[in-house]
């Protein structure tokens, strides 16, 4: 595959991850339901244009790039007083988080990340009762304090970004299944362009537009494409050793990404096309 030919393949997958930020979930027959934002990881080395992508990101009014890697940053709280400090993924509720780097996390905001980017919810206990109870909400998040607790519901999609990627602790595994990962190289020529101010990612138009008409739509899976994607997924990774458990992550990303073109056409059903095109 030529170069330019990645580049916008990569451009469409960071794309998908955009505009499926206010997304609903995806159902399938049994009733199983599943988030239907599309999570990305890059990993990269400095240098490589990705601080430069989140930028473009940010600009665009279609992310919000973390700042605080503080457990009160990321997650928010509530105060003994009653006063309610919300964290990035409040901020960003809707749109989407970018995270330049994992490593910055502590374990706790890790496990506080993790949750949100699985099910979009996260509890942790106060060292102080709420009272009385608070409440707040939007469209797009939930915030309550009860008792000692403090949790929030927020729906939004996440980049995130690494400057290398082992995958020796829990957290990296985790963290591995609940993306759709990228590993970006950069070669002498790239490294000069980029210096000269080229780009290897252009961003699409109207996406703002196209996160929109997504915004709450659920998108049912039939048992029937399942199965469709489920062999056609067989087949193309005949050749190549991939973990079981990451079949399943990477079965739900395509299930995604087929659910995101379908929706976009105005179907809330998973088109058979679709599958036959994330494949």
């Amino acid at each position: 595959m030529e170069n330019k030919d990645l580049y916008s393949v990569i451009t469409k997958i960071i794309e998908y991850s955009l505009i499926s930020a206010r997304m609903g979930n995806l159902v399938t027959e049994e009733g199983y339901r599943t988030r239907g934002q599309l999570n990305v990881l890059l990993v990269s080395s400095f240098g490589s244009g990705k601080s430069a992508l989140f930028k473009s990101i940010e600009r665009e009014e279609l992310g919000l790039r973390l700042t605080d890697y503080s457990m009160p940053g990321l997650i928010g709280t509530i105060k003994a007083s009653g006063r309610i400090v919300k964290g990035f993924v409040i901020h960003a509720r809707g749109s989407t988080l970018l995270i330049d780097e994992f490593q910055k996390f502590g374990k706790r905001e890790k496990d506080a990340l993790l949750s949100i980017m699985e099910d979009h919810f996260y509890r942790r206990p106060l060292g102080y009762n709420v009272d009385p109870p608070i409440e707040e909400s939007d469209e797009f998040y939930r915030l309550r304090g009860v008792e000692n607790y403090y949790e929030i519901w927020s729906r939004l999609s996440f980049i995130v970004g690494c400057m290398y990627f082992k995958r020796k602790t829990v957290d990296d595994y985790a963290l591995l299944s609940r993306c759709y990962p990228i590993v970006l190289t950069m070669s002498e020529d790239d490294a000069f362009d980029l210096y000269l101010g080229k780009t290897r990612f252009k961003l699409g138009k109207k996406l703002k537009l196209k996160r929109d008409l997504l915004a709450h739509r659920e998108v049912f899976v039939p048992e029937k494409t399942q199965k469709l994607l489920s062999d056609l997924y067989r087949e193309a990774k005949e050749g190549f050793r991939v973990e079981s458990g990451f079949i399943t992550r990477g079965l739900w990303d395509l299930t995604r990404i087929a659910a995101i073109e379908s929706g976009l056409k105005g179907y809330d059903e998973v088109q058979e096309e679709e599958i036959y095109n994330a494949i």
